[in-house]
């Protein structure tokens, strides 16, 4: 079984997929002319652009004006404020605010800035030149190193998947743990160089918010400072005081949900034990891929006074339960079928699974996101 970890992300803000949405090459240098946006925009023609605002809540329409014969193009209306921007060409929509088609174009900017675009409307997400903008400039350059990481990572998926009796494990397994080592370290030096500009919320999805938890109040208390009314400072702030809510050593919250069985469980009912909260759904690919590890680790220490409470974001009962039964997950489950809405992932703020928590038998946290061998040897200390 390929043990490389890989997740399922729901997207925390547009913070840890804006490099799926910005993958062009940006320019530098003063934006022009007397309009908030003006630029170039070939095979776009004569079609209409959509200026917008992209709130955590909501997408907010600016402004939309005719692109010329020429391509050419100008926007009046300015940003209303710091905050995430995109231009859409055309009438088609994304299934959500967090899709990356190819009509858009994503950015930062304010109302102070003047902006200078050239894009090509058949391929806006990865073919422009945006200048004008310092933050939108730092937010290409971080998205551009995300990106370089995860074609590495692909790679090696694409391979795994191919050709999974040749894969070299080992070898893959040292490349993975080398490009995610690497970026951990670019995205705190990237925090800490940039604590007080808006794109800082780029880095912040991969540091390890129990280790890095000093940083992550250092940004708020920055930002808060700078951009108090902003939803994604905002949500930023919650999320720091959430963190801080489950460090280690604090009681777990409870939670009750409905077993297959449709019956109540919460995690109250695990006291005695040492328990691992696993976060996972039939849907996850990834999660589907470490069931096998997890199976193994209940295996070898569910006689010494560990369990797991398997709870699902699934949305689906009859994909969530024949998942169980596939892959052999004999553990109690429970879920309320809410998808990324899930109660119990939003009370531990889960941003990507699989994920795990695991509790002590008085309900205290022990450690957060234990995988293959950190799990067992957690539990190989604490249940000697």
């Amino acid at each position: 079984m390929y043990k490389m970890r890989t997740v399922m992300v729901k997207k925390f803000g547009l913070m840890a997929v804006a490099a799926l949405l910005i993958a062009g090459c940006g320019s530098t240098g003063k934006g022009g002319g007397s309009n908030y946006i003006s630029g170039t925009i070939k095979n776009g023609e004569e079609q209409t652009l959509y200026f917008e605002e992209l709130t955590p809540e909501k997408i907010v329409l600016i402004d939309s004006v005719k692109i010329k014969k020429d391509g050419s193009f100008t926007i009046n209306k300015p940003a209303r404020r710091i905050n995430y921007y995109r231009l859409r060409l055309g009438k088609e929509q994304a299934s959500n605010m967090y899709a990356s088609p190819a009509n858009v174009i994503v950015f930062i900017s304010d109302s102070s800035e003047k902006l200078t675009i050239e894009a090509d409307g058949k391929a806006m997400n990865s073919d422009f030149k945006i200048s004008g903008s310092k933050e939108t400039d730092l937010l290409q350059e971080i998205n551009a190193y995300i990106l370089k990481g995860e074609k590495t990572i692909d790679s090696l998926n694409k391979i795994y998947q191919e050709t999974p009796d040749k894969f070299n494990q080992q070898e893959g397994q040292m490349i993975f743990d080398d490009v995610t080592k690497k970026r951990a370290t670019y995205m705190r030096e990237f925090a800490l160089t940039h604590s007080e500009n808006f794109v800082v919320l780029q880095a912040l999805p991969f540091l390890n918010p129990d280790a890095d938890l000093d940083i992550y109040k250092k940004i708020n208390e920055s930002l808060m400072k700078k951009f108090p009314t902003n939803g994604w400072v905002i949500n930023l702030s919650k999320r720091v005081e959430q963190l801080s809510f489950l460090a280690p050593g604090t009681v777990a919250p409870d939670f009750t949900v409905k077993t297959p069985e449709d019956k109540d469980i919460s995690l109250k009912d695990f006291r005695g034990k040492y328990v691992l909260i696993d976060f996972w759904a039939s849907w996850c690919r990834p999660c589907r891929m470490e069931n096998p590890n997890v199976v193994a680790t209940y295996n070898k220490f569910k006689s010494k006074g560990f369990t797991i409470f398997g709870v699902s974001l699934d949305q689906q009962k009859d994909a969530w339960v024949k998942a169980i039964k596939d892959d052999g997950l004999v553990w109690q489950h429970g879920s309320d079928l809410k998808y990324w809405d899930a109660a119990p992932a939003k009370l531990y703020n889960v941003s990507s699974i699989p994920y795990n928590i695991l509790i002590d038998q008085n309900g205290k946290i022990v450690a957060k996101n234990l995988h293959g061998p950190e799990l067992e040897n957690q539990l190989t200390i604490l249940l000697k």
